[in-house]
């Protein structure tokens, strides 16, 4: 990503089974770029993952670049 670049993430919970509510926001991370060609970046819950399914929305200076869902199992 080029150098000033804005990165958020923005992480939810689809289907964890009845813990959280469908489509639960669970965080989000914002970084700005300093020009390097990967950009990297985690997020941690409170507490411990629960099993089910996630999606992670990816924003490049406030315009949607990617989705994905992903599991924890």
């Amino acid at each position: 990503a080029p150098a000033n670049s804005k990165i958020k993430a923005l992480w939810y919970a689809l289907d964890t089974g009845g813990l959280e509510p469908c489509n639960t926001s669970m965080g989000e991370v914002m970084i700005t770029t300093s020009g390097t060609r990967n950009v990297w970046f985690d997020y941690r819950p409170p507490e411990k993952w629960p099993l089910g399914i996630y999606k992670v929305e990816i924003f490049v200076n406030d315009n949607l670049n990617i989705d994905v869902d992903f599991r924890v199992q």
